[in-house]
């Protein structure tokens, strides 16, 4: 990580997910303890005064489901959470999503093997779901493609970007 992104004298503040509605802010922060020396996550609740000041509320975090998907979502966007936290989270849930390259030499598609950039984003606990928020996000099914493992799955695109999408 970087320079903090603000420092107090109980810890430093590494990177932030926040959501807004109204003057209330909530935050997935992961921040370094320097008493103890350790890097914590933590959910924070703000208020927004009227200049655009945030001050802390010490006080849990309320949350609907779907606030804590946006705010855990923005969390992962903004790299709060670790690579490995990324990788047992995506275990956790039943889609897979990868992207697809198309080499105009053979007029093939590839799935990689990698986990997609979109993952974050589109990441669900069902492939219902998963569609959903490619459609409003204006991507389109385009048919399918070999996987890896030799399995069909779902291909979407979106400009010149495509991904695969499949049920684990």
């Amino acid at each position: 990580m970087g320079k903090p992104l603000k420092r107090t004298n109980y810890c430093d503040l590494l990177a932030q997910g926040i959501t807004q509605i109204g003057e209330d802010i909530s935050a997935v922060e992961r921040i370094f303890i320097k008493d103890i020396k350790r890097e914590e996550i933590r959910f924070a609740w703000y208020k927004e005064d009227n200049e655009g000041k945030r001050r802390f509320i010490p006080r849990p975090l309320d949350l609907t489901e779907v606030e804590l998907l946006e705010l855990i979502k923005d969390g992962v966007n903004k790299e709060v959470f670790s690579k490995e936290f990324r990788e047992e989270l995506k275990k956790i849930t039943k889609v897979g999503i990868a992207d697809v390259t198309h080499t105009l030499t053979d007029d093939t598609y590839y799935v990689s093997p990698i986990v997609s950039i979109h993952s974050p984003k589109y990441i669900s606990h069902s492939i219902g779901e998963t569609i959903k928020l490619l459609a409003n996000d204006n991507w389109s099914f385009s048919g399918k493609v070999g996987k890896w493992d030799y399995s069909l799955v779902d291909m979407w695109s979106r400009e010149d970007e495509l991904i695969a999408i499949w049920e684990e």
